[in-house]
């Protein structure tokens, strides 16, 4: 089990964004700080404002994107300062969550605390191929100074940084700025300029190359400059830094009246200008009064002549612009537009001087099946403009016009078309994207019906026992949005499960008891034109010809179906209403010995597909949707059967299943309507509320009494409360899965309430543990923002009428995860509840090795292995297990300490512990550290130990009989 800090709510940003946090100090994210060199794991919010762009609009995305990153610490900014921490991050590291008017993007990163010294905290991107060299505890910050980026490299390389302490408030409520590297350089000719047409224009004393870092020591002096660089195609030149003491000038070619020349302009207004990071450099020719040189060496030797410009250094404009010295035409650059039919979106059109008698607006002709010009509620409007420039003042016209959907995406996936813009000669085009969007379920109709089924304990085979439906519209059902309680459906859509999708295709779930049967009634072509004369085909992807049975028409008699490469019904000339069923051939969890089947979690993207086939055009579209074998379905009436407190909602759950450690787990407590997480604090209500993932209340789930009265002085467990084909946990199972490496209990701070959170890092997500506390004597109880989770494993020590009336449990308590026992009741209408998370039913009897002892005079134990080369498992947390209270009474005494694993430990070590009110810890032996604990081997006579071994201090302190 590891243990780190989380920090959330950091928002780096590419350019000029404000983001305000009110009322955060470094007071507030000073508490329970971490110590130093504990890990720290940020969350970042990468955001790149569109309007904020460098390139050419058009181009935009080379200086949106962002491929990797690098986070590079150091202790100074001296060049000898030597790399300490580093992270690197690919774009699939990235999450989306822009809003459509900005690329925004989420990501996690893990550093190292430092609390009590200021560091440096670069940030760098698109930078791999430089950085991919470096090394901590060598690398120094001069020799990262010294990698470089070239003015065309793309996706621009962009860097930013901190000095701050790791957590500090800098961290989590200010700004982190990514800037990037190389300034751009346009060169226009003013409307009215009438006797010059600009050719193309060069650099002078500028830099081709400038340092990865150049963004994030902006204010550093740049480096002088002595290349000649060029325009790009597009009419725009990038530059890396370079100073003003180089005196950076433009050379300009252009025909002034017709005769080819050279001209020079400075680049400087009352000084000479640096080229600095992420400037935009305008420079617009005002008034031209004569030749220029014959060549671009002799203008560039005498100071500028004949040629007149204002040179403006701000951002660029959102449109995308042409001119041809007499006119000048922009239009909005790229617009997006929603999937849906009759979406509609607006676009804009600026032309300069007055207004043109040549406008052509046209939809391309590819696109014309989807999209149209929109000449409804006044479209297109009309306005005029006024552009001001040194003090002339010139007129021009704003069109704004509308584009709809004509024809709905159902395909799922983006779109693109084009708008062709003409005017004065000039032409541009509108770039339209229409956004995913899941329209699939508009395409006919699905009902589902649910089979369950028993099986036979020594053959497996499986005999139908109960169904449930048919619900008539799956979407509805799915997505959570039917009313009638026995439909409802909880904790599926995405918000409940930290971004997953799992409501745009069809569920087979992980169970060996459950199957869905959908049945799938195509659309009639005479009830939509949209479908006449349109061919239909059914597909499944790759790997899953064998995974489904397919029926003609709307039943499924067992036994009947066949796979896919045999349904001839699959297909049609025509769409008239035709239907066909399908399901899953009961995707067992288990192998035939009884094993698990470890890859059993499928996820299908697109996975299943109906193409249609226009047959008059021969324009296909495929309908995609996803195949979910991810999760389980369980149904509960509301009544609160083995349950303590409130009931759970009537209705169905949804709980994803996900192999942790050995065997599959639920990724939430059962009766949970989120995967997220949860604390209740000693007033019984929600310590952190809803939030931000993953902080969610209905995560919490339902608190649940799991035994009956005993048999034979056994518990009896009552698996019912879980999905069918899932089982409570035995103590070993949590033993086991709180010591896997991928287990983790980080220490959180946010601008809010600091708190513990731990969780499981599964290949197919994050399982959290929430803790709601348990139920004792009809209300809530145990420790303020402690979990407390059932197992079926007993309690050892329970002696007389109390054996079969106590159960082990795992508790998440702080840092600590540890086990604990508990009577199941106080007597039978008082049952004592706590929260369940189900595990899978394998038929494999699982062993198990228990390890009991009896101890006087400590409070706690401290059990780990040591397999004799070094390897060190550690079977419970410092200071160990708690059995008595520090009290002259109970250290008196002899209390049991019982352990229950799956894994029979040869190598067992115990250190005893004293700890006094004051959290001091004391010892036994002293010396645990350099010649570790006392040995104890499974089984031994010897099972008590008290405090004094013997009075000259000799011997193991184990005794056959309490003394």
């Amino acid at each position: 089990m590891t243990m780190k800090y989380t920090y959330n709510k950091l928002t780096i940003l590419c350019v000029c964004l404000l983001l305000s946090v009110a009322s955060c100090t470094d007071e507030e994210i000073g508490s329970g700080l971490p110590q130093d060199g504990e890990p720290v794991e940020m969350t970042f919010i990468l955001n790149v404002a569109q309007t904020e762009t460098v390139a050419v609009t058009r181009a935009g995305s080379d200086d949106d994107t962002v491929d990797n990153l690098y986070l590079l610490v150091f202790s100074s900014q001296d060049a000898d300062a030597k790399l300490e921490q580093m992270q690197e991050l690919e774009s699939s590291d990235l999450t989306d969550v822009g809003d459509g008017s900005t690329v925004r993007k989420k990501f996690t990163a893990k550093l190292e605390a430092s609390t009590t010294a200021e560091k440096y905290i670069y940030i760098v991107a698109n930078a791999a191929t430089q950085l991919a060299d470096i090394s901590t505890g060598s690398t120094t910050l001069a020799a990262v100074r010294e990698l470089t980026t070239g003015n065309q490299t793309t996706p621009r390389v962009m860097s930013g940084m901190k000095q701050t302490t790791i957590p500090g408030i800098g961290l989590v409520a200010e700004d982190f700025p990514l800037v990037r590297t190389v300034a751009k350089v346009t060169v226009q000719t003013a409307d009215g300029v009438d006797n010059f047409t600009l050719d193309s224009f060069e650099l002078r004393n500028g830099n081709s190359t400038g340092s990865i870092l150049a963004g994030a020591e902006s204010d550093a002096t740049p480096p002088e400059g002595s290349e000649t660089l060029a325009q790009d195609t597009d009419g725009t030149l990038y530059a890396c830094p370079g100073s003003k003491a180089s005196t950076p000038f433009l050379i300009v070619k252009g025909a002034y009246n017709g005769t080819e020349g050279y001209y020079r302009v400075n680049l400087k207004t009352d000084d000479w200008l640096d080229i600095l990071p992420n400037h935009h450099y305008e420079v617009t020719i005002t008034q031209v009064n004569g030749a220029g040189y014959a060549t671009a060496d002799e203008a560039a030797k005498y100071d500028p002549a004949n040629l007149t410009v204002t040179i403006y250094d701000h951002q660029p404009t959102v449109y995308n612009m042409i001119t041809n010295g007499e006119a000048e035409l922009g239009v909005s650059d790229t617009i997006e537009i929603g999937a849906q039919t009759g979406n509609v979106a607006a676009f804009y059109i600026k032309y300069y001087p007055g207004t043109p008698t040549d406008l052509k607006v046209e939809v391309d002709t590819k696109d014309a099946y989807w999209l149209a010009l929109d000449n409804s509620d006044g479209y297109p409007k009309t306005a005029t403009l006024d552009n001001t420039n040194d003090g002339n003042t010139e007129t021009g016209t704003l069109y704004t016009y509308r584009v709809k959907v004509t024809t709905g995406n159902l395909t799922g996936d983006s779109r693109y078309g084009l708008i062709h813009v003409s005017a004065g000669g000039l032409s541009r085009d509108v770039v339209v994207k229409q956004t995913e969007e899941f329209l699939n379920d508009t395409f006919g109709a699905i009902s589902l019906t649910v089979k369950e089924y028993t099986r036979d304990e020594s053959t497996w085979a499986a005999t139908l026992s109960e169904t449930y439906g048919p619900y008539d519209d799956y979407w509805k059902f799915i997505r959570g949005e039917e009313t009638k309680l026995e439909k409802k459906l909880y904790g599926i859509n995405s918000e409940a499960m930290g971004g997953k999708v799992r409501t745009e295709g069809f569920h087979f779930p992980m169970s060996d008891f459950l199957q869905f049967v959908y049945t799938f009634t195509l659309p009639k072509e005479d009830e939509d034109s949209e479908y006449q004369n349109v061919s239909w085909k059914v597909e499944l992807a790759d790997g899953y010809e064998n995974k489904l049975l397919f029926w003609k028409d709307n039943s499924s008699p067992e036994g009947k179906g066949v796979y896919i490469t045999d349904a001839t019904f699959l297909s049609g000339e025509a769409l008239s209403g035709q239907s066909f069923t399908f399901t899953n051939s009961l995707l067992d969890l288990q192998k035939p010995e009884g094993g698990i089947v470890e890859d059993a979690y499928r996820y299908g993207k697109d996975a299943f597909r109906i193409v249609l086939t226009n047959n008059t055009t021969g324009r296909t579209t495929t309908l995609s949707y996803d195949l979910y074998h991810t999760g389980v379905f369980a149904y509960d009436d509301g009544e609160g059967t083995y349950q303590t407190g409130t009931a759970n909602d009537q209705g169905w759950y949804y709980y994803e299943v996900i192999l942790m450690g050995n065997n599959y787990w639920l990724d939430r407590n059962l009766g949970a309507k989120s995967s997220g997480y949860y604390i209740q604090d000693g007033n019984g209500n929600s310590l952190l509320g809803d939030g931000d993932w993953p902080l969610r209340n209905n995560s919490a789930g339902g608190l649940y009494y799991i035994a009956k009265e005993p048999t034979d002085n056994e518990p009896t467990i009552i698996d019912d409360m879980c999905p069918k084909g899932f089982r409570i946990p035995y103590m070993s199972e949590y033993n086991a899965l709180v010591a896997d490496s991928k287990f983790h209990n980080d220490y959180v701070v946010n601008a809010g309430t600091d708190y513990w959170c731990p969780y499981y890092l599964s290949a197919n997500g994050t399982v959290y543990f929430p803790k709601n506390r348990m139920y004792y004597g009809g209300q809530a109880a145990g420790d303020a923002n402690a979990g407390y989770y059932w197992t079926r494993t007993a309690a050892l020590g329970a002696s007389g009428t109390e054996r079969g009336y106590w159960l082990q449990f795992m508790k998440f308590s702080g840092s600590n995860a540890s086990a604990g026992r508990y009577r199941i009741w106080e007597d039978a209408d008082s049952p004592n509840g706590m929260s369940v998370r189900c595990v899978y039913a394998s038929r494999v009897v699982e062993t198990s090795y228990d390890i009991e002892f009896y101890v006087k005079g400590y409070t706690h134990v401290f059990l780990y292995n040591d397999d004799g080369n070094g390897n060190l498992t550690y079977l419970n947390s410092w200071p160990g297990d708690m059995i008595a209270i520090y009290d002259t009474g109970s250290l008196s005494m002899y209390h049991t300490f019982a352990y229950s694993s799956v894994t029979d430990y040869t190598g067992l070590k115990v250190v005893f512990n004293i700890v006094d009110d004051d959290g001091n810890v004391t010892s036994y032996p002293s010396d645990y550290a350099t010649n570790g604990g006392l040995s104890f081997i499974r089984g031994q006579d010897d099972k008590f130990f008290h405090r004094i071994a013997n009075e000259d201090g000799s011997g193991s302190g184990w005794t056959a009989t309490a003394e």
